[in-house]
């Protein structure tokens, strides 16, 4: 993150474009022909980050990095938006202008681009995240940083299936460790562990106050259908079974029987208990069962001026129109819209609990 810019206060902003060096990875020429562009962040793709760029020149496949260019207080700043690989473009002529569009994507795609040999298998006992890393470096021509990672071994034999990529082998294989692939905005790969929502502690601030860069139009996606009120919990032991039932009569909770007016039944005949159930034990597990089931995870969507807050950073939200009040949200995806102004479309996810 870049302290030296205040995101909150006036500036200047223009975008720059650089073919990118693919063996030093680094600027090797400005491309003063781009007329716009847009880049799209969504950690549930394959390739995590994509984007599209308008121009008034062909060119072959190329590595482009996208800047965008802050002036304020006289202090100019260059703050990387992507790094992507071009791809097919297109071309419109109309006479007197020539428009090329070319998509591009994370330099993950190289890993799309090449498959393991039929029946490849990593043997039991291997090092997941040195062999994920070595896979990586040794097929993409863009950095991935050496550190040292902790040691996370194969239970099992590990195959390729016959149409796997080199990039869902490694991604399925980064699952078994809980780890995950990140890309940066210079289009570094990263080996990141995966972190609970609960421990995320917000970057950023939007908040509905005058000096907030968040724009009005906020939109909630809330799914309380199939959410139950009452759960019931059967256990058979060596003298008979053992029964609980929780309900949900909190006249506060959205979900209650006295707020809905019916019961929605869950019930669980073979519950996840180790050793021998008791009556206290098998309250306890059918209250927390209904904790969990009353916990959902809600969505909302946001336009804001471009900060640095990035998919999979927690922010806070504060719009109270809208019924968040300091809301600690997990960003899911973003959309950058590289025009004036430099509107961001952000997609987050918080957990809200309703018993």
């Amino acid at each position: 993150m870049n302290n030296l810019i205040d995101w909150t206060k006036s500036m200047a902003q223009t975008f720059e474009y650089y073919l990118v060096d693919p063996v030093t990875w680094r600027d090797k020429k400005l491309l003063r022909k781009v007329t716009s562009s847009n880049i799209t962040r969504d950690n549930a793709s394959d390739l995590i980050i994509s984007g599209s760029i308008e121009t008034d020149e062909i060119y072959a496949e190329e590595y482009v990095r996208i800047y965008l260019v802050i002036t304020q207080n006289n202090e100019v700043h260059k703050e990387p938006l992507a790094t992507l690989l071009m791809q097919a473009p297109s071309a419109t002529v109309n006479g007197k202008f020539k428009r090329c569009q070319s998509d591009g994507y994370s330099p993950l795609l190289e890993l799309r681009d090449d498959n393991p040999d039929l029946g490849f298998t990593l043997p039991k006992n291997s090092n997941i995240l040195d062999t994920v890393f070595l896979n990586t470096s040794s097929k993409c021509r863009a950095p991935i940083p050496t550190i040292t990672f902790p040691v996370k071994t194969l239970y099992d034999d590990f195959v390729a299936n016959a149409d796997d990529s080199w990039l869902t082998f490694n991604k399925d294989l980064l699952a078994q460790a809980k780890h995950h692939y990140e890309v940066d905005a210079m289009g570094n790969i990263l080996i990141a562990e995966d972190v609970k929502f609960e421990s995320l502690r917000p970057v950023w601030k939007f908040t509905d106050d005058n000096s907030s860069i968040l724009l009005p139009d906020v939109t909630i996606t809330r799914d309380l259908y199939g959410i139950p009120n009452r759960v019931e919990v059967v256990c058979s032991t060596s003298s008979g079974y053992l029964m609980s039932v929780v309900e949900n009569n909190d006249a506060k909770s959205p979900t209650s029987i006295q707020s809905r007016g019916r019961t929605i039944l869950y019930r669980e005949t073979d519950p996840s208990i180790s050793g021998t159930p008791t009556q206290t034990i098998l309250d306890d597990y059918a209250k927390q069962k209904l904790k969990d089931l009353s916990t959902i995870t809600n969505t909302v969507s946001f336009s804001h001026g471009y900060c640095p807050a990035r998919v999979g950073d927690a922010v806070e939200l504060t719009y109270k129109v809208a019924g968040l009040d300091k809301v600690i949200a997990q960003i899911q995806s973003q959309t950058i819209d590289c025009r004036t102004g430099c509107k961001v479309t952000s997609t987050a996810a918080y957990l809200e609990r309703l018993w």
